[in-house]
């Protein structure tokens, strides 16, 4: 949440971490490539400038687990063939997403780009329109921008202050030093998707937003569908149910930094993951997952450890437990059986 002067503050940083790596032309680069330059595996990706030239390197990002594809195109026929390209790829509508469209005006809330590549054009061809939008939807910190052969990364805006601790820092003090967070107070999607810990109030989030799935208040309860909050905006949407799944691995030895890396890979490609427990030959996962029945959910859990496991790089370990419980049930359990062994902190993967 960045006002005025925080703004201006985050572009004069961006605009510091501007390298210059060589000319890079589309039919040079790969998905790995990408990757490995610009340091994001997966989110949220745009290619502002999408050229038909960016066609199969839109599609090899799309089809990654972890990644979600924008391309907007000016020319609405190159538009029209990327999304021929994406429907043929069965890409279209699940992983990319293609409209035509003027790349100094991008359809995103700020700060919500993890990565955006741009092929056709160097960083002495940004205009200040260009650079100032695009910066504009650049996620601080984790954010990368491959423009022709330069990378811009985005880094926390001065004043912004790291509430590392549940209750700030060691102090427990729970009082802010920020001085970039200020009024209006509109909640964005800047880290890894995180769950609050308390059982009446849980948080999730995903694609760049966040719910809340609370007793009371904004949630999730039968009377009141899930509210979703992306750039301040809080419109009310229809959403499938959510399952609370705990899905248990087991196999090989492996080593338990090998494991852990894993898991930690993990979390950052599943939207909803919650925490993992670990040893040399087992690993348990909990998360949720949105699906329209418990069969549906069960289907996708079975799958789930397949699904990441090149991207993830997970163990060849195979699925020998799934629990798939529905909202409900889970927090009744947090209320009436609060002491229930097996249960860590969101978003930590700990050995068993």
């Amino acid at each position: 949440m960045i006002g005025s002067s925080g703004r201006k503050v985050l572009q004069v940083a961006l605009a510091a971490a501007l390298l210059w790596l060589g000319p890079a032309a589309a039919g040079e680069l790969t998905a790995d490539s990408v990757v490995a330059r610009t340091g994001v595996a997966g989110g949220l990706c745009s290619f502002p400038r999408a050229t038909a030239a960016d066609e199969k390197l839109i599609l090899e990002l799309a089809k990654r687990p972890s990644m979600v594809v924008h391309a907007q195109a000016a020319d609405g026929k190159v538009a029209a063939q990327l999304r021929a390209a994406g429907e043929a790829a069965g890409l279209l509508g699940r992983s990319l997403y293609v409209e035509a469209g003027d790349p100094a005006h991008l359809p995103f809330a700020d700060r919500l780009v993890d990565m955006m590549v741009v092929t056709d054009l160097a960083e002495s061809g940004v205009t200040p329109a260009l650079r100032a939008e695009w910066l504009r939807v650049l996620s601080p910190r984790r954010g990368s921008a491959l423009v022709g052969g330069a990378v811009l990364k985005a880094e926390m805006p001065s004043g912004a202050d790291p509430w590392t601790h549940r209750c700030h820092g060691p102090d427990n003090a729970q009082v802010s030093t920020d001085t970039v967070f200020k009024p209006p107070y509109l909640t964005q999607w800047w880290a890894l998707p995180r769950m609050e810990g308390f059982w009446g109030t849980t948080v999730v989030s995903g694609n760049g937003r966040i719910g809340h799935d609370g007793e009371e208040g904004v949630g999730m309860d039968a009377a009141e569908p899930l509210r979703l909050v992306e750039g301040g905006a809080a419109p009310t949407v229809e959403t499938r149910p959510m399952w609370h799944i705990t899905l248990t691995l087991a196999g090989p030895h492996v080593p338990e930094p090998v494991i852990k890396s894993a898991l930690e890979r993990l979390s950052l490609e599943h939207p909803f993951l919650l925490s993992g427990r670990y040893s040399a030959d087992r690993a348990e996962v909990r998360y949720w997952e949105e699906a329209v029945d418990v069969a549906a959910a069960l289907r996708m859990a079975v799958q789930l450890w397949d699904e990441h496991a090149e991207s993830a790089q997970l163990p060849p370990w195979r699925v020998v437990g799934v629990e798939v419980v529905d909202r409900e049930t889970f927090h009744r359990r947090g209320r009436y059986i609060h002491e229930q062994p097996g249960l860590v902190a969101a978003g930590r993967v700990v050995p068993f």
